[in-house]
């Protein structure tokens, strides 16, 4: 199991008093042992993010996006993690390519609305032995 991929704000604009930020973070390996802890991204201060994903080699056999409300918390809740949350959008969770949580080789993509959280992890593994695993985005 790969360890987690830290994303850091590559770009910030203070525009009319908005941040903006972009993500890019390189392919990260995956196996078929478990949920894994792939990406944490910093979204303190954002309102809504867009994120592309790249999965290479074998599908997905899992997927959930995580927050943490606060830096001096520690525990990540889960705010979606199930095909059905991925194929019919609500809440937080404003749009997708489709069902995340069995993502096939290729891409694919959601938009979160991340007010009030200071970091989002997103967890996944492979349906195979081995996948990959590339995310960019940005966020308001």
């Amino acid at each position: 199991m790969a360890a987690a991929t830290s994303v850091k704000v590559t770009q910030v604009k203070n525009q009319y008093l908005q941040r903006y930020a972009e993500f890019t973070a390189a392919a990260n390996a995956l196996d078929n042992s478990g949920s894994q802890d792939v990406f944490s991204l910093d979204v303190a201060g954002l309102v809504r993010i867009a994120i592309h994903i790249t999965v290479a080699t074998n599908a997905l056999a899992a997927f959930a996006i995580k927050g943490l409300v606060s830096e001096a918390d520690t525990t990540y809740v889960t705010l979606k993690s199930t095909a059905g949350q991925f194929t019919s959008p609500s809440g937080i969770l404003i749009d997708t390519s489709g069902d995340l949580t069995a993502q096939a080789v290729g891409e694919g993509w959601f938009v979160l609305n991340v007010a009030g959280f200071a970091k989002i992890k997103i967890f996944a593994n492979s349906a195979g032995a081995s996948s990959t695993i590339a995310l960019k985005g940005s966020g308001v």
